[in-house]
């Protein structure tokens, strides 16, 4: 009966570590502090990150302002030129046309 009672506080701590440790969610940024994201034209998932104001590479583009993802996951975390992006008014004019000409190209 003893040893039952020493074994009765180790249990509750490890219940509420258990039951608190789904709580605990880790963010990973987008960029580390003073880049920008970018997303590949051509692939849904490519990105990459660059420094704020520095040149945009061929094939990549900025994110529309104001929907820019943050963190990786968030609610902008998506392909600016997929079918069901809902600010596809947003995007850059010309930009799906280049992505189709880009496929058309791919030798897959």
């Amino acid at each position: 009966m003893t040893s039952n009672l020493r074994r009765l506080p180790l249990a509750a701590v490890l219940l509420s570590l258990t039951a608190t440790a789904g709580c605990l969610e880790w963010e990973e940024g987008m960029c580390s502090e003073g880049e920008v994201p970018l997303y590949s034209i051509e692939y849904r998932s490519g990105g990459q990150c660059i420094a704020e104001g520095g040149p945009v590479p061929d094939g990549m583009a900025t994110y529309p302002p104001g929907r820019v993802p943050q963190m990786v996951g968030d609610k902008y975390d998506r392909w600016p030129l997929g079918k069901k992006y809902p600010w596809a008014d947003e995007v850059r004019p010309g930009l799906r046309q280049q992505a189709r000409e880009l496929a058309r190209q791919d030798p897959k």
